[in-house]
This record gives C-alpha cells, sequence and structure tokens, in this order.
C-alpha cells in the first residue's frame, strides 16, 4: 500500500508528485512548460513588431503618394489661377468701350445713327391712340 506523507490536495503519495516524478523531475517539466510559454510570447512579439514595421512602411509610402498627388494638384492649381488671371484681363481689354466702336464700324460696317435712319420716340407717343405701336413704328420707318 502507498505510505501518503503529504496531504491529498497538494498531489503527493510517498515523496513523489503527480503519480511518480520526484520533486525536481517536475520543476524540470514546469520549466520546459515556462520556456516554451516564453517562446510563443517571443514569437507573439516578434510577430506584432514585425506587422507594425510593416504597417509604418507602408503608410510611409502612401505618405509619400500622397505628397506627389498633392504637389501635382498643387501644380495645376496654379497654372488654372495664371490662365483664369490671363482670361480676366482679355475680357477687360476687349469690353474696353472704344475696342467695341472700333470693331463696330470698322469690321462690322455699323454707323451712328442719323436722322434719316432713326426713329423720334416722342412722334411715337404722340401718335393716335388707336394705332398699335408696330404700325407706328412702320410708318416712321418708311417714311
Amino acid at each position: 500500500m502507498a505510505n501518503i506523507a503529504g496531504s491529498a490536495s497538494t498531489g503527493r503519495i510517498n515523496g513523489r508528485v503527480n503519480g511518480g516524478m520526484s520533486n525536481a523531475a517536475a520543476r524540470e517539466a514546469v520549466r520546459g512548460t515556462r520556456l516554451s510559454n516564453n517562446a510563443y510570447r517571443f514569437v507573439f512579439i516578434l510577430v506584432i513588431v514585425l506587422a507594425s514595421i510593416f504597417t509604418l512602411i507602408s503608410l510611409s509610402a502612401y505618405s509619400s503618394k500622397l505628397q506627389i498627388e498633392n504637389s501635382r494638384l498643387e501644380q495645376s492649381v496654379e497654372n488654372l489661377q495664371a490662365e483664369i488671371a490671363s482670361l480676366n484681363n482679355e475680357i477687360s481689354k476687349e469690353s474696353n468701350d472704344s475696342r467695341i466702336e472700333k470693331l463696330a464700324t470698322e469690321k462690322l460696317g455699323m454707323v451712328y445713327p442719323s436722322a434719316e435712319n432713326s426713329i423720334n420716340i416722342d412722334a411715337i407717343e404722340e401718335a393716335d391712340a388707336g394705332v398699335s405701336l408696330a404700325a407706328t413704328i412702320r410708318a416712321e420707318a418708311y417714311k
């Protein structure tokens, strides 16, 4: 029969732990388990560190790509602003009254109205109320 040399709660029977292992062997088995746990921790931390490095490199590359795109867009904005300024300058130059008058008279053959080719508005207002405005204008135009 086995001699119980300790309490049943510690698992000691006849000075042996866990059914036949000595205390030193049990400690060595636990130590081996600890080493494997430490190895798992090391691998886990290594994976986390490598994933962090990969993420950092990826974000850095993406940031560089965005900076290049931003520079290209800023250059495009500057070019468009210069073009807008040029067009505004051209509009103000072409909108000058003397330029419009010169184009109208020289290129389009327009002339200032004379007494023969103008209609007196006062005469139209004094016209008979029963006659339409269009008829009065027609009558004045073909005098």
